[in-house]
């Protein structure tokens, strides 16, 4: 006899989070009959993703137990939960564990060094900084989430998060399924996701890496209605009151996470037009030099200039929002990271080496602010442009 699912609404609709894996962890017959070429396939993607972008990690941990968590208080009663969270754990062992091998080698072929990469060792506090200033940092980070001081958070978090743990952790118990502590476990996992990676860099997490939040609110926020219409059956209006709510919480995000792509796309557009403007003044200046195709003359931005928007707009934060010229001038690598954008829509620019950085830094001293007349020079000795943006130029 088939065991029994406490959801026959999920018997379909299981599939959709089995596939999600690209192979079925959680049946036995499925998980032999795909553990040679889909999961390979999986683990080659999984790898993929890591060395993308490595928020990916906590993101797959995060994802991982929520399915565990909707399967088990959604999905058909199993005698042995255990195995199926040693499966999902061995395959995540075994991605991370390669992606950590390739990486090295990469960084070593690279950078010559073995290790991580210099762009992580600036995030990671641990072995860097007192141990006190690590735990501060991640406290830090859990009390801009909890608290909503930064927009991007929700201020129903706080309220949201323990509703969901309790509520979960109950229906779990209703359910009398075995291996309970593993539910338990799994909540606790997911709801603990977002401020992983902030655990091991020791260091408050940048707004731009935290992909994992957004994902455990949406989760929790969808799955309080269904929780409540498991444990309550009876009442529809408690139910149909919690969807409305959980709507209304959404729609707040949304809101949010539009607004700051409206400011990214305005930004970007702004910046174009910029680089554009900074472009033909750099071709008006080597003109007078006799220097008809100007594409190999790097260009040194000293200073700093963020564009104009009304009030409207919401304020930038971290580096989402920030112009590349309010971000990335005033340093030899951001003025490279400039260069390249001029180049990707068009505007051809050579790179400064570290020398024409720093006599330019050393130029921009005597120089008018743009858009004033003196305030895009042409250097003859090192053969550079300087544009000095702003006041603050050191």
């Amino acid at each position: 006899m088939p065991p029994k699912n406490s959801n026959p609404d999920f018997t379909g609709e299981r599939h959709i989070f089995h596939y999600t894996f690209l192979f079925d962890a959680y049946e036995d017959q499925g998980f032999r009959t795909v553990w040679g070429g889909v999961l390979a396939a999986a683990e080659a993607c999984m790898v993929w993703s890591f060395a993308t972008y490595q928020v990916l990690v906590p993101y797959f941990i995060a994802v991982s137990a929520l399915l565990f968590i909707v399967f088990y208080l959604l999905g058909e009663a199993r005698e042995r939960y255990f195995d199926m969270c040693l499966r999902i754990v061995l395959a995540f062992l075994a991605g991370f564990a390669l992606y950590s091998i390739l990486s090295r080698v990469l960084v070593w072929q690279y950078f010559g060094q073995i290790g991580a990469t210099p762009l992580s060792d600036t995030y990671m506090r641990w072995g860097n900084a007192p141990v006190w200033e690590c735990i501060s940092g991640i406290v830090r980070d859990v009390r801009d989430v909890a608290l909503a001081r930064v927009l991007v958070f929700s201020r129903y978090y706080i309220f949201m998060t323990p509703a969901f743990m309790a509520l979960a952790i109950a229906q779990g118990k209703k359910t009398g399924k075995k291996q309970y502590p593993l539910l338990i476990l799994g909540v606790l996992i997911f709801v603990g996701s977002p401020f992983l990676l902030s655990a091991v860099l020791g260091n408050l997490v940048v707004i731009r890496a935290c992909l994992v939040y957004p994902a455990v609110f949406a989760a929790t926020v969808g799955l309080i209605p269904v929780l409540l219409s498991e444990r309550f059956p009876q009442k529809h209006f408690l139910k149909w009151a919690a969807v409305a709510l959980s709507g209304i919480m959404l729609c707040s995000q949304i809101s949010i996470s539009n607004r700051y792509a409206e400011l990214v796309h305005a930004t970007a557009e702004a910046d174009v037009r910029f680089a554009h403007e900074i472009y033909m003044k750099k071709q008006e200046v080597l003109s007078e030099y006799g220097i008809g195709n100007g594409d190999w003359v790097p260009i040194v931005f000293a200073g700093k200039r963020r564009p104009e928007f009304p009030g409207c707009y919401i304020e930038p934060n971290h580096a989402t929002g920030i112009s590349f010229f309010e971000i990335d001038s005033g340093h030899v690598d951001g003025t490279g990271r400039i260069a390249r954008m001029m180049c990707s829509t068009g505007m051809k620019t050579a790179e400064p080496s570290i020398e024409q950085f720093e006599q330019g830094m050393e130029d921009a001293k005597a120089m008018p602010v743009w858009p004033l007349e003196g305030s895009c020079r042409y250097n003859e000795e090192l053969q550079m442009i300087v544009v000095k943006l702003s006041d603050d130029a050191e």
